[in-house]
């Protein structure tokens, strides 16, 4: 893309800054923004697109609700730890939310947190390694007999 694409993207995604409010619960969403305004971030950070101070605070803006709002999705299990729901609802620790911890990170690298309520300071890094780490305990297949499907444990291979 030339400098002048990426501005008219960057410009046009000015126009859906309501949009993105509505939607910033959504994994998916944070994942776009990330793509799209990390990426003019970096861009603008290297020098290959023009700086423009009104611009990077923007970007920077995007990318700290985008991470609130993946981080916000936040559901407990039994041991009190958490993992983000996808957009299948309060249920479902599914696999490719990993893909939206990008999103917290940023967030959280550009020192932003979320604000519960009572003005409770809720870190984003921590709940990217909760999720990440309940992910690994109830996602990976590790082969050790914790699922019924586990062949070798159930038939004695």
């Amino acid at each position: 893309m030339t400098r002048d694409s990426w501005r008219l993207a960057g410009e046009t995604r000015l126009g859906e800054w309501r949009r993105m409010f509505h939607t910033s619960a959504s994994t998916t969403t944070a994942f776009n923004n990330i793509s799209t305004y990390g990426n003019l971030l970096r861009l603008m950070r290297e020098g290959k697109i023009p700086l423009n101070e009104r611009e990077k605070d923007f970007y920077e803006l995007a990318l700290k609700v985008s991470g609130s709002g993946a981080g916000r999705a936040l559901d407990r299990t039994a041991d009190g730890t958490g993992f983000i729901h996808s957009f299948n609802g309060p249920h479902s620790l599914f696999i490719d939310t990993m893909r939206s911890l990008r999103s917290l990170a940023v967030a959280h690298q550009l020192g932003h947190v979320l604000m519960g309520e009572q003005e409770q300071k809720i870190s984003l890094l921590q709940r990217l390694i909760e999720h990440a780490l309940n992910t690994a305990r109830y996602n990976i297949y590790y082969g050790e007999g914790r699922d019924a499907y586990d062949f070798a444990r159930t038939h004695g291979a």
